[in-house]
């Protein structure tokens, strides 16, 4: 996911309200009805692509990262997240015809706050810089369970999936169904359209152990499989490849849809190593 410009501890002082940038308006202005966020959800069928405008407002956010300058702008603030709200409520109703645990998903649930935790952070700005969401099969988007991941940004679009860092046991449970089928799992990982979205060595950057884990031997014919301690996969795009382009221009639903179906046998398949069922609805 990308993240947000670290301010300089020498930077000058901050800019007026008047000296800093502020975003192109959206088309059409925020109404400040009720019935605005019903009316946003009741038209989501036809969101099939993120508004320039909401690219350009977190272009903006990137320059301006302060409650300040956000407070300045709310309405396009508040127009940027409705945009948002209504592509990953179309983006859901789609995911949904082929995953049926993810059917009637509230889009609240799956969206991610913008404001950052700054508890532990050394980057004090307030912000996220991108519009980010994931879903996954028992309806919490904080569990350590198989999901779909959506971020888009200015300078990063990220499609992913699979398991974050879980705890060692469930990751035990991992490995230990690569060790009962390791020529299944690496069939599954090495098909064609796994490979399409995800490369051909879909783990390249995730952590290992520097050892074998517990009740694996070192010289074990797939310990580089299971010395993981992250089982998550994802595609990028950087700002060579146009992130802006591809969110806000073209079929951009079909497009994320197409890379969430591509990932979705191995998510069923780690699903499949915790015991979960991934036919049952997260959300009752």
């Amino acid at each position: 996911m990308p993240s947000a410009n670290r301010k300089s501890p020498s930077a000058p002082a901050k800019e007026s309200k008047k000296a800093k940038t502020s975003p192109a308006a959206p088309d059409k202005k925020k109404s400040n009805s009720p019935a605005a966020p019903a009316a946003a959800a009741a038209s989501s069928s036809a969101c099939r692509r993120l508004k320039r405008e909401t690219l350009g407002f977190l272009e903006s956010l990137k320059k301006n990262n302060d409650s300040e300058w956000v407070k300045a702008n709310k309405k396009i603030y508040d127009a940027a997240k409705l945009d948002w709200q209504a592509f990953v409520i179309s983006l859901l109703g789609e995911l949904s015809k082929t995953e049926k645990a993810l059917k009637n998903y509230p889009a609240g649930k799956a969206i991610f706050k913008m404001s950052r935790d700054l508890r532990f952070s050394n980057d004090k700005t307030p912000y996220k810089t991108s519009f980010s969401m994931a879903v996954n099969y028992e309806g919490d988007k904080k569990s350590n369970v198989p999901c779909y991941y959506l971020a888009v940004g200015p300078d990063e679009l990220m499609i992913a999936g699979g398991l974050y860092f879980p705890p060692t046991a469930l990751l035990d449970k991992v490995r230990k169904k690569i060790a009962e089928d390791p020529a299944g799992f690496k069939k599954m990982i090495s098909s064609a359209n796994f490979k399409k979205h995800f490369g051909s060595d879909p783990f390249k950057e995730n952590d290992r152990l520097k050892t074998a884990p517990k009740g694996f031997e070192k010289d074990h014919p797939d310990i580089n499989l299971l010395r993981l301690k992250s089982m998550h996969v994802s595609a990028v795009m950087d700002k060579k490849s146009s992130p802006i382009a591809k969110a806000t221009g073209g079929d951009f639903l079909a497009f994320v849809i197409e890379t969430f179906k591509a990932l979705a046998p191995y998510n069923h398949w780690l699903c499949s190593a915790l015991g979960l069922d991934p036919s049952v609805p997260a959300i009752s």
